[in-house]
């Protein structure tokens, strides 16, 4: 690993690449995994008293790396394979830089259009089928293409037993009648961790970290993290999603933590800093039909057909600007906009309205209680139609 420290004097102020973008005065952050929701392009913005600045990394095949910064002015960025160009220019304003990304953006890969064509994605959250279906109808009846996100219709509680994502029988004719009726269904798959109890999982083939450990997700220890650069692991996870037999598929943790795997018996060198991303986007590429990802970082881009931002109630605020909207918003559809709570009709206007300017944020919710209002008041429905 190389570490840059990079002086910026005394900014006032730092626009990051984390969720839509992050505008705060600045001050320290710690480290941020590149490519992720929480550092999802190669760039970072800085304000002075009457200029911004513009620092990016020119590397049109990067490998893992993580930026921070620090209360004594400095940015720094932990390159784990080579060292790329670092580009620094000074802007009028932060929409100026971000341009400036977006035109180099535009010459690499993963700059490639993609669509999605339903203007509402109902939240079908609840484990009983009966409901699931009612919520279902409601949904169908008011908004024309609207399509269903299906999270809870496994055989298990939702965290445990991945990666077994078989439909239980319940659930079977509720998932016909959507695909029958043309809508599309988007059943809930995690992309890389394995609980640790399913009776397949084997150790030896999840990330080991540099210390020896296994990986694992913080907020559920028994959930590991599978390395992809086994075909065996991948494989696994598209039989599971042919085995849908759903015209869409959701594909969870793609924005989280970028890790780098040091075992010496997978299908890389240890350490290799590139492998994760290139294995993620494999198995985002050998996925069928219809896919959102979750979290927006711009190495997916065009692999998926949308990706959840979960940007609700507040979000549009003095600390984000529209960041992500102005380098990739032409070419990247997001989902967001769920509202929490009984939030009365003019908060739900008012956020709509703020929502504009970050692009098109369908919504998602399961159309009853406050979130109703998506399907019945004309003001917000002229949006959401649109």
């Amino acid at each position: 690993m190389t570490t840059i420290r990079i002086d910026l004097g005394n900014p006032t102020e730092m626009l990051l690449p984390f969720g839509p973008g992050l505008h705060l005065p600045f001050r320290g952050f710690s480290p941020r995994p590149y490519p992720s929701n929480d550092w999802w392009g190669q760039l970072a913005l800085f304000r002075y008293l009457d200029h911004w600045k513009l620092i990016r990394v020119n590397d049109w095949r990067p490998d893992i790396q993580h930026w921070s910064t620090i209360n004594t002015g400095h940015l720094v960025i932990e390159f784990h394979g080579r060292v790329p160009e670092i580009i620094t220019e000074c802007v009028g304003s932060w929409q100026e830089g971000a341009d400036l990304y977006r035109e180099w953006a535009r010459k690499q890969s993963w700059w490639i259009n993609s669509s999605f064509n339903h203007h509402f994605l109902m939240t079908g959250s609840t484990n009983s089928p009966s409901l699931f279906i009612d919520q279902y109808l409601d949904m169908k009846e008011n908004i024309p293409d609207g399509a269903v996100w299906a999270t809870n219709y496994r055989n298990h509680k939702f965290q445990d037993m991945w990666p077994d994502y078989a439909v239980k029988d319940d659930f079977v004719p509720a998932f016909e009648q959507i695909e029958n009726d043309g809508r599309t269904i988007f059943p809930y798959m995690n992309s890389m961790f394995w609980d640790e109890n399913h009776p397949e999982y084997d150790p030896s083939e999840m990330i080991l970290k540099k210390d020896g450990t296994i990986a694992f997700y913080a907020p559920s220890p028994n959930q590991k993290h599978a390395c992809l650069s086994l075909e065996s692991t991948k494989q696994r996870l598209v039989d599971s999603r042919d085995a849908l037999g759903t015209s869409g598929v959701y594909l969870d943790s793609v924005g989280g933590i970028a890790e780098i795997c040091y075992s010496s018996n997978h299908d890389h060198a240890p350490g290799d800093p590139r492998q994760y991303i290139d294995n993620l986007n494999d198995l985002i590429s050998r996925m069928r039909g219809e896919i959102i990802v979750e979290s927006i970082t711009e190495q997916t881009l065009g692999l998926a057909n949308a990706s959840l931002t979960l940007e609700r109630t507040g979000i549009w605020n003095r600390d984000t600007l529209p960041l992500f909207q102005r380098i990739y918003g032409d070419i990247a559809p997001k989902l967001g906009c769920k509202f929490i709570g009984d939030e009365p009709i003019e908060t739900v206007r008012e956020v709509f309205a703020k929502s504009l300017p970050y692009g098109r944020a369908y919504p998602t919710g399961t159309g009853r209680g406050p979130e109703a209002l998506m399907y019945t008041d004309p003001s917000i429905r002229e949006i959401l139609l649109q």
